[in-house]
C-alpha cells in the first residue's frame, strides 16, 4: 500500500511504495527525485556484515518553512529488527548520497528546527533536526552543517519542540530533571521525588547550531495530557491541564522567560506562573488562545456539552477573573444539514439543530471566528470583547460526515470532511471537492488570490493526491452581485424592482430572514433554482 506525505510549502508530495521514495512536484506535476532507502541503507552498512537487513519506512517528515519559502529537505525514519535511523534527503542537492542518522532505539518522531544559516551552508532553510526515541527517553538534536550530534535532552515530556510564533530563532524543550542523569540511583531517586519538576528549556538558533538560552524549573508537574501551546504573538506559554484531577482543569500562563524566584540552588530558577487558576467542575477540558483587539484572552472548553455552551474566559492581557460566557447553539444564524442526492452532495439550510449532545474534537481560532468541531458537526462562532468581558454569537451550524481538519484562508474557513471539502465564507457555504473514499490530509496554497487546495485520498489501491482550485470571487453569486453586474440606476426599474423581491423570497447570500427546511440547497456545481420572473442574464 502506498503512503502520501504532503510538503509544508503546500508544493510537493512524497510518495512512499515499499522502500521507494518518489517526489513530486504537483503544480506543474511531475517527477522531481526519486529514492531507494533500502539501498541506501545497505551502501551505508557495506563491509559490516549485516547488510541483508529488512528495512521498513516508519514516517516522514518534511522540514518546516517560513513565508514564501520551498521545502528543500524531508526526514525519513526507518527500522530494521535490530537497526534504526534516519534517513534526510536533500532535493536540492546533486549527490545521491543522504544523510543518514543512526539511533540505538525505534524514533517516535523528527522535529525540524526553523531558521536559515546566514552564510557558509550547504543547505537551504533548516539544517538541524530533533529526533525523538519511542521510548521518551531522549531527545538528540543534530546540525547537517557541523555533521555530529550537537546535544541530547533526557526523557523530554513532550515528542515535538516548542517553536515560538514570529521567532524562528528561539524554540523549547520540556523535560524532566535532568542534573545528575549520569548516576543511575541518583535518576531513579530523581524520578521518585515528588518534589522533581520539569524544565522548560529555551534555545536559540543562530542557523548551523543552537544553544541553551534559559533553564526554567516549573513549579508544578504536568500530567501527561497537559497541553503546552504559545500565544500568537509567541509571548506567553499556557500550560492547560484536565489530568490533574478528576474534575476541572487548572491552567497556568507565563511570559516569555517566566517570572521566577531564586530557590535554595543558586543556579536554578523557579519559574511562577503570572495567571494561575483551577475550575473544579466537569470531565474533560480543552482550551483555545483568542486574540481580540490585541487583547489576550483563553477560552476553557468542556469536552462535552449541550446545545447550550458554557465556557470559562480568563483575561490574560487584562489578569481578570475567570468567568462563565454562554453560547445558544440553536441560536445560529444559519444552519446546514449535509444531503446526499444519487451519490451527489449538497447542504441545505434548516431552522432546526440535529443533535442535541456534542463531544468537542478540535478548536481553533482565526482572529476572527472560533471554530468548534466534533466528529459530525462543525460550529462557527463571532467573538468580541468589550474590557475584560468576551461575547460569542453563533453565526453557522453545519451538520456533516466526519470532520478531519479545520484552516483558515483570508477571511474562508476551508473544512476537510471525510467524503467532501467545504469553504465557508460571508455567511456562504459551498462544496469545493468530494471522494468516494476517504479524504486524509490537505494543504492550502496561494494562486492569485484564491485558495489551491492539495487533498490526499486513501483508495483501495493505497493514498492517492490530487489538487482542488477555487477562481477568486466564485463564491460571490448573490442577487446583490447579479445587480451590481447590471448597473442599473433607475431605483424603480422592472429588474430591480424583481432583484428585491427576490432577496425578500431568501434567494442569495443576503437573506433577511433564516431559510426554511425546503429552500436553497447548494449544489456540487454551485448552481441555483432561478426564481420566477427573474429575467437570465445573456
Amino acid at each position: 500500500m502506498s503512503q502520501v506525505s504532503l510538503s509544508h510549502c503546500g508544493h510537493y508530495v512524497a510518495l512512499v511504495e515499499d522502500t521507494n521514495i518518489s517526489i513530486h512536484r504537483i503544480s506543474p506535476s511531475f517527477l522531481l527525485r526519486r529514492y531507494n532507502a533500502a539501498k541506501d541503507i545497505r551502501r551505508h552498512l557495506k563491509g559490516s556484515g549485516s547488510s541483508d537487513r529488512t528495512i521498513k519506512i516508519g514516517g516522514l517528515f518534511w522540514e518546516t518553512t517560513t513565508g514564501s519559502n520551498t521545502s528543500t529537505k524531508i526526514a525519513v525514519s526507518i527500522s530494521s529488527k535490530d537497526f534504526h535511523a534516519t534517513i534526510v534527503y536533500d532535493m536540492t542537492s546533486q549527490s545521491t548520497d543522504p544523510v543518514i542518522i543512526e539511533s540505538d532505539s525505534a524514533i517516535a518522531h523528527i522535529s525540524w528546527i526553523e531558521g536559515a544559516p546566514e552564510e557558509g551552508s550547504a543547505y537551504k532553510n533548516c539544517t538541524q533536526l530533533v529526533v525523538f526515541d519511542s521510548f521518551g527517553l531522549l531527545a538528540r538534536v543534530y546540525s547537517l552543517d557541523c555533521t555530529r550530534v550537537l546535544f541530547t535532552v533526557p526523557k523530554p515530556i513532550v515528542q515535538k519542540s516548542l517553536t515560538r510564533p514570529g521567532h524562528p530563532g528561539f524554540w523549547s524543550l520540556l523535560s524532566t530533571s535532568y542534573f545528575d542523569k549520569n548516576s543511575t540511583s541518583r535518576s531513579i531517586m530523581i524520578d521518585l521525588q515528588s518534589d522533581s519538576h520539569p524544565y522548560l528549556l529555551h534555545f536559540t538558533n543562530n542557523g548551523s547550531r543552537s544553544a541553551l538560552f534559559a533553564s526554567l524549573q516549573l513549579d508544578h508537574q504536568s500530567s501527561p495530557s497537559a497541553q503546552i501551546a504559545w500565544d500568537p504573538k509567541g509571548s506567553w506559554i499556557c500550560f492547560f491541564d484536565s489530568g490533574e484531577s478528576l474534575f476541572g482543569y487548572t491552567v497556568r500562563v507565563y511570559n516569555s522567560l517566566g517570572v521566577y524566584q531564586k530557590s535554595e540552588n543558586s543556579d536554578k530558577r523557579l519559574a511562577q506562573p503570572t495567571l494561575h487558576s483551577s475550575y473544579t467542575k466537569g470531565i474533560g477540558w480543552t482550551f483555545a488562545w483568542l486574540n481580540i483587539h490585541d487583547s489576550l484572552f483563553i477560552a476553557a472548553i468542556p469536552l462535552k456539552s449541550y446545545k447550550k455552551l458554557e465556557f470559562r474566559i480568563h483575561g490574560v492581557s487584562h489578569l481578570s477573573l475567570c468567568y462563565p460566557s454562554v453560547v445558544h447553539l440553536e441560536k445560529s444564524d444559519s444552519i446546514w444539514v449535509l444531503e446526499g442526492f444519487d451519490g451527489d452532495v449538497s447542504y441545505r439550510r434548516t431552522d432546526v439543530c440535529p443533535e442535541s449532545s456534542f463531544e468537542w474534537k478540535l478548536a481553533k481560532d482565526s482572529g476572527k471566528y472560533l471554530v468548534l468541531a466534533t466528529n459530525s458537526v462543525v460550529v462557527i462562532l463571532r467573538r468580541s470583547s468589550e474590557g475584560p468581558l468576551v461575547k460569542f454569537e453563533p453565526e453557522a451550524y453545519i451538520s456533516s460526515s466526519h470532520c478531519h481538519d479545520i484552516q483558515f484562508f483570508n477571511d474562508s474557513i476551508i473544512l476537510l470532511f471525510r467524503e467532501h471539502v467545504a469553504i465557508y465564507t460571508e455567511e456562504n457555504l459551498s462544496i469545493l471537492a468530494t471522494s468516494r473514499y476517504s479524504l486524509l490530509d490537505m494543504r492550502i496554497t496561494n494562486k492569485l488570490g484564491a485558495p489551491v487546495m492539495t487533498l490526499v485520498e486513501r483508495t483501495p489501491q493505497g493514498e492517492v493526491w490530487r489538487q482542488v482550485e477555487q477562481e477568486a470571487g466564485s463564491s460571490e453569486d448573490s442577487s446583490l452581485s447579479l445587480l451590481n453586474n447590471l448597473s442599473y440606476r433607475e431605483d424603480n426599474s422592472k429588474v430591480v424592482n424583481l432583484v428585491k423581491e427576490a432577496q425578500k423570497n431568501d434567494w442569495g447570500k443576503n437573506a433577511k430572514r433564516r431559510l426554511t427546511e425546503d429552500t436553497d440547497t447548494f449544489k456540487l456545481n454551485f448552481k441555483r433554482r432561478r426564481p420566477p420572473g427573474l429575467p437570465e442574464l445573456r
